[in-house]
């Protein structure tokens, strides 16, 4: 059991972390009074999506549902963690050599004998999120390129009628490893040490989280750091489908020309809705104006 515990630490953290997050810190924001005059929906009226593109919000208020997140999330982890042999700079491939390998298992995570520097762990989690956000900036486009591909892919996460930090988790499984192995790579790509990986899971998931929250606040993360795209930037894309694929960062948006300056959003997306939408008659308006049932697509 303890070779077990040992080999999956990093799956564990990373199950662990998210449900923390939420509790400690987006739980306490949601509920605060002051902090909801800071809602996108509030502060940009204008910036809502179609109605014809809501659905009832996102089924994770379900424990079964809730359940179904855990196992989707980590039996993909699992299996990376017991099938492939986990190789960290700094330990000699000599003693990995040794180490048992048994049935296509491998229940044994050997640790550099040395810990990195603060410069180590500052560059290499900034430089795999950078790497991470490239690369999921190309799937991404793809994604909303090809229908066909954004049906069964990806059109899970912008089935809900409010953005919201639930959405955070709301993938498909074929996303979800895409998203698992591409975070991987990232870190292997900066040779990054199990402290590092650590460091990286924390502020990887407080940004995913955070771009999915639905609120903008004055003073953040996004206000102070130039390129970081945060939560409004994230929010656009959830509301027109053609801009801002980034998850993370806005310089690749801003090469390849998808991204809206935050002072021209809405007045943007209000120009962009009012071509796509033709004028209704006094009889489809009212149709319109009646409540409607939600129905799940």
């Amino acid at each position: 059991m303890t070779s077990i515990l040992r080999s999956c630490f990093e799956t564990l953290h990373v199950l662990a972390l998210g449900p923390m997050l939420y509790v400690t810190w987006f739980v306490p924001i949601i509920n605060m009074a002051w902090t909801q005059q800071y809602q996108i929906r509030k502060l940009h009226p204008k910036l809502q999506p179609p109605i014809a593109n809501h659905v009832p919000l996102w089924p994770g208020a379900s424990f079964r549902h809730g359940i179904w997140q855990v196992v989707t999330y980590g039996i993909p982890l699992f299996t990376l963690d017991f099938f492939l042999r986990k190789y960290y700079d700094g330990v000699d491939p000599e003693v990995w050599a040794s180490q048992p390998y048994i049935g296509g298992l491998h229940l044994t995570r050997l640790l550099p004998d040395s810990a990195p520097t603060v410069r180590e762990v500052v560059g290499h989690t900034v430089g795999a999120l950078v790497l991470y956000d490239a690369m999921f900036f190309m799937l991404h486009y793809v994604l909303h390129t090809f229908p066909a591909v954004y049906t069964l892919v990806h059109k899970y996460h912008h089935d809900h009628e409010s953005v919201s930090h639930h959405v955070t988790n709301q993938l498909t499984p074929w996303e979800r490893v895409f998203l698992i192995l591409t975070a991987n790579f990232s870190l292997k790509l900066m040779r990054a040490h199990p402290l590092t990986r650590n460091v990286f899971t924390h502020a990887f998931i407080w940004l995913l989280m955070d771009s999915h929250s639905g609120y903008d606040f004055p003073v953040w993360l996004d206000k102070a750091v130039p390129l970081v795209g945060g939560s409004i930037s994230h929010y656009t894309h959830h509301v027109r489908h053609s801009v801002h694929f980034a998850p993370l960062f806005t310089w690749l948006d801003w090469l390849a020309g998808t991204q809206l300056d935050v002072s021209s959003k809405q007045a943007l997306l209000e120009q962009h809705r009012s071509k796509a939408a033709p004028a209704l008659s006094g009889e489809q308006q009212a149709a319109a104006a009646a409540p409607r049932k939600s129905v799940h697509r």
